[in-house]
């Protein structure tokens, strides 16, 4: 009996044993199960503060591109309207003004982080923190970064991200020149950008890039004044009396106030720019595609010889002694153009005047010549005019010749009346179109040789067709400007290191 009762008692201790071990194993297994519960939300929270700083990613993208789309309209016509105020700029010049007004209309638009929640998440959420968009002219491109913070709960992610808007060929200019007045395109002569001053009493500024912050004035006895790759930036007035023994050469010379030479100089391959007046005192030449912009008035007193480069002058030019303006060289005189000697206009130059008298033999030769857009002056031709060899010449306004008038293979546009004192020769296919009435005022002799024509609105000589001239004049509103525009190309780059 004793022996049953013994046995009974060690099979409930078993049980007991058993019970509590498998309640163990219960307990490790439901801790390891609530603690991989854990590490899941845990993990899940993560990935979901990373999807959403891709989300935001994504939005600061698109965001990006649709404010550049609806600015660029704004800039657009900011860059058009300073093109038609000031068309003679280049290209490159307009490509720069639509960059650094579309980076600071960025900027503007995107001043304040943004924030989104997410709808039927809670507590999640994406926040974008734009960067100072940033403009590199020279590569033509804005570059705009930005980091996406996304967040749930209390996790958060970043991504860094970053657009890059590319301007390359994103501004074209383009010229129709109908029979009106067409005008050369000169270059922009870029500002120095060195701020170390030059030496004090410097003379030889070969190789060097300063600043002069006052007015520079060399005497007579200086005659060794030398420019050659150098970069200076005069902040007042300069002005060489002495004789200049060393052409300026590979150079830009940057006056901001007046400019004068009092002897003979030569420029090759340089750039001058001058904000005030400019008086050159003896001879003076551009060689090799030297750019000249003067914004003043600019006197020449003596000879004056254009070869391979481009000169812009803002109001009037004096050319007061023989001139020549050849192999490909253009001029764009925007005021008055006052020629008291010899022109010689050669090598397929263009030449534009905004009104001027010609008091002395002018040719023009495989050359574009032309005067005024809508002029009111009566342009006065005093001594003999030849026009030949391909040349082209729009005249806008009436215009007088008192001396002998030769028009050999060539075309001559008058958009006013014409008057004519003395012979006129006509030869090689050439044409003469007058929008006014053709005055041969002393019946001089007409000759017409080679199938030349004359045509005008009206005329006292029965030489010249007063019935074709529409058809075969066509003259227009004038040269026709026009800028074209290309899209610029976003590309986009994330850094996914969380």
């Amino acid at each position: 009996m004793n022996t049953l009762k013994e046995n009974h008692g060690y099979a409930l201790i078993t049980v007991l044993l058993i019970t509590v071990i498998f309640s163990l194993i219960s307990l490790g297994f439901l801790a390891q199960s609530i603690s991989s519960m854990k590490q899941s939300t845990k993990v899940e929270t993560k990935s979901q503060s990373i999807e959403l700083a891709e989300m935001g990613a994504t939005y600061f993208q698109y965001a990006v591109k649709d404010a550049t789309h609806v600015l660029l309209a704004e800039v657009m016509e900011q860059v058009e309207a300073t093109f038609y105020a000031n068309p003679m700029q280049s290209s490159e010049y307009f490509t720069s003004l639509g960059i650094t007004l579309l980076k600071d209309s960025l900027a503007s638009e995107f001043s304040e982080p943004i924030s989104i929640p997410i709808k039927d998440i809670p507590n999640a959420s994406f926040t974008i923190d734009i960067l100072t968009p940033t403009a590199d002219l020279s590569d033509k491109k804005i570059v705009i970064n930005a980091d996406s913070l996304g967040k749930k709960d209390n996790d958060e992610s970043k991504i860094q991200a970053s657009l890059t808007i590319n301007f390359d060929d994103f501004i074209s200019l383009h010229q129709t020149e109908e029979q009106g007045v067409p005008k050369p395109t000169i270059n922009k002569i870029d500002v120095p950008t060195s701020t170390s001053m030059c030496q004090p009493g410097i003379v030889n500024y070969s190789g060097k890039e300063c600043l002069q912050i006052n007015n520079v004035h060399y005497g007579n006895n200086i005659n060794d004044v030398k420019f050659e790759n150098s970069k200076v930036k005069v902040q007042g007035s300069l002005t060489i009396d002495g004789n200049m023994n060393n052409p300026i050469t590979s150079s830009t010379l940057y006056v901001e106030q007046s400019l004068n030479f009092k002897r003979t100089v030569t420029f090759n391959n340089t750039k001058l720019f001058v904000g005030g007046i400019t008086d050159f005192d003896e001879s003076v030449r551009f060689n090799n595609h030297s750019t000249l912009h003067f914004t003043d008035d600019v006197d020449f007193k003596f000879n004056y010889d254009l070869s391979a480069s481009q000169m812009y002058a803002g109001k009037k030019a004096f050319f007061k002694k023989p001139s020549k303006i050849e192999n490909e060289s253009q001029v764009y005189v925007e005021g008055f153009a006052d020629v008291d000697e010899t022109m010689n206009i050669s090598g397929n130059s263009k030449v534009y005047f905004g009104s001027a008298d010609i008091k002395k033999n002018f040719t023009v030769d495989n050359s574009t010549f032309s005067i005024g857009d809508v002029s009111t002056d009566l342009t006065n031709f005093h001594e003999t005019v030849d026009i030949r060899n391909n040349s082209e010449v729009f005249i806008s306004g009436n215009t007088y010749f008192k001396k002998n008038f030769n028009l050999s293979g060539s075309t001559i546009f008058i958009d006013g009346d014409a008057d004519f004192d003395e012979t006129m020769d006509f030869s090689n296919n050439s044409k003469m179109c007058v929008n006014g009435h053709f005055y041969n005022k002393h019946n001089r002799n007409i000759n017409l040789n080679g199938n030349s024509k004359i045509y005008a609105k009206t005329a006292n000589d029965p030489k010249v067709n007063t019935t074709d001239i529409n058809e075969q004049c066509n003259f227009g509103s004038g040269s026709s400007n026009s800028m074209n525009w290309n899209n610029p190309s976003i590309t986009s780059d994330f850094n996914y290191s969380y």
